[in-house]
């Protein structure tokens, strides 16, 4: 038998042999399966030619022996030598199957986000508040009283009615009666529901009647407002009608 091949199927299969590396195991089956397939032919081909003639009758049976304890031993070897390479793929195996879940989790997104430097948004400066015209200009509560307006200058009594229309279409006004008009001036009282800016009686009475108007006093702690139209003459219209 060759004695060159059972020593190197023996250092290969054996403890204390070099170790050899994990992604060879398969190299190392397949060499392996080569040399014990050509052992095997080696040895069936010597039992096929059989005995040489030239050796004794009863020697015979003795050399048949010997070569099928040689065959024996060298199939052995290999399955011993297969075990060992079908361990280490195993082991390989399992060494890539945990790779690939490795690269499944970190792909899968659940890899810890690299940490960057964290940088503020830039909040935007806030811009200028516009003039808080109300606190410049008088606001009137609404309460028991109705707010007494007065306006100068009206134009006619047609002004009048359009000044009290104007009055009565405001946002936060209950409604607006004639309380006194003598000599061009009028006296209205304003019922408030909510509070309102001698600013937007002002707006108001201008686009209800088409006339400028100016404030002229401003009382809201006496719920006084005192108005004037600036394109009339002081004396309002003519005959100088009073009402109340």
């Amino acid at each position: 038998m060759d004695r060159s091949f059972d020593r190197e199927v023996r250092r290969q299969g054996r403890p204390g042999a070099a170790p050899q590396p994990q992604h060879s195991a398969t190299a190392a089956a397949v060499d392996v399966l080569e040399q014990a397939l050509s052992k095997v032919e080696s040895l069936l081909g010597r039992l096929e030619a059989g005995v040489p003639q030239t050796a004794p009758a009863e020697e015979q049976p003795e050399m048949v022996s010997d070569e099928l304890a040689e065959l024996k031993q060298a199939f052995l070897d290999v399955v011993d030598r297969l075990e060992d390479a079908l361990d280490q793929l195993g082991a390989e195996a399992q060494r890539l199957s945990l790779i690939a879940d490795r690269l499944e989790t970190q792909l899968g997104g659940e890899l810890p986000a690299a940490e960057l430097p964290f940088e503020p948004a830039e909040e935007p400066e806030p811009e200028p508040a516009p003039a808080q015209v109300a606190s410049q200009e008088p606001e009137f509560q609404p309460g028991d009283e109705s707010m007494d307006v007065i306006i100068a200058a009206v134009p006619g009594f047609q002004g009048l009615m359009d000044a009290q229309r104007g009055l009565s279409g405001l946002v936060a006004v209950e409604g607006a009666s004639v309380r006194r008009y003598q000599n061009g001036e009028a006296s209205l009282g304003v019922a408030l529901r909510a509070s309102v800016s001698a600013r937007a009686i002002v707006d108001g009475l201008q686009e209800a009647t088409g006339h400028q108007v100016v404030i002229e006093e401003a009382r809201p702690e006496a719920l006084r407002l005192r108005l004037r139209f600036v394109d009339q003459d002081d004396g309002g219209f003519s005959g100088g009608s009073r009402i109340g």
